[in-house]
């Protein structure tokens, strides 16, 4: 008799212990069989997860930008999200890089050349991984390319040194026009007045001599101005 008593009281504890489990299992989510933990909505695991999504960032390009670059993403608790993929500046216009997420996170983004390895801050970004969206807190796009040295040098020519033969010569002296004109020889084709220049001068020459001829005078030019 004793010891069918102990046996059933042993029974009716094994049973209630598997009630208790079973109990335990549904209020936590825990599913027989498995091996995973789903957590209940509302639970403090799920509001500790947030809500996660991807961001797209997109980089105008500066149009006289030279050189390959890369971006680099860090969040201010100093954990690196992936870079972005190697770019050419003045291939195109602009990079869009998807950047992924939880909730909301200040984020630090750096260009990156990939010639030197050196790299500049771009600036400081909050990014809403829950709305999709993202603002800039600062940011100097020029100001990183040209710490990079992405823009080419302007080269300015240095002002032409007059030479020798371009400046004019200190002993030249002009004519007066007051004294009479005598044609002379000279190496100069068309230059009557003997001065180095074929100008009005010596057109008036021409056209005094030519006014003697048609009057009845034969002798020759020089010959006319030399009497």
């Amino acid at each position: 008799m004793g010891s069918g008593k102990m046996d059933g009281g042993e029974t009716m504890l094994k049973k209630r212990l598997i009630a208790g489990v079973m109990a335990c299992a549904v209020m936590f989510g825990f599913g027989f069989g498995t091996a995973h933990f789903v957590p209940r909505e509302g639970s403090p695991v799920m509001a500790a997860e947030g809500k996660s999504g991807i961001v797209p960032f997109t980089l105008p390009i500066p149009y006289n930008a030279q050189g390959s670059f890369q971006l680099e993403f860090v969040n201010d608790k100093g954990i690196s999200k992936p870079n972005s993929p190697a770019f050419v500046a003045g291939v195109s216009n602009s990079v869009t890089v998807e950047i992924q997420g939880i909730d909301t996170e200040k984020i630090y983004i750096f260009l990156v050349n990939k010639g030197t390895g050196k790299s500049s801050q771009l600036g400081v970004y909050t990014f809403d991984f829950a709305n999709k969206t993202y603002a800039k807190i600062s940011e100097d796009i020029d100001g990183a390319f040209q710490s990079l040295s992405a823009f080419p040098e302007e080269t300015t020519e240095p002002p032409i040194e007059p030479t020798q033969e371009s400046l004019p010569d200190p002993t030249y002296e002009a004519s007066d026009p007051t004294e009479p004109i005598s044609p002379t020889a000279s190496a100069v084709v068309g230059d009557l007045n003997g001065d180095g220049l074929v100008n009005a001068s010596d057109a008036a020459l021409i056209l005094i001599y030519a006014a003697a001829v048609g009057a009845g005078y034969e002798g020759t030019l020089p010959e006319y101005f030399t009497k």
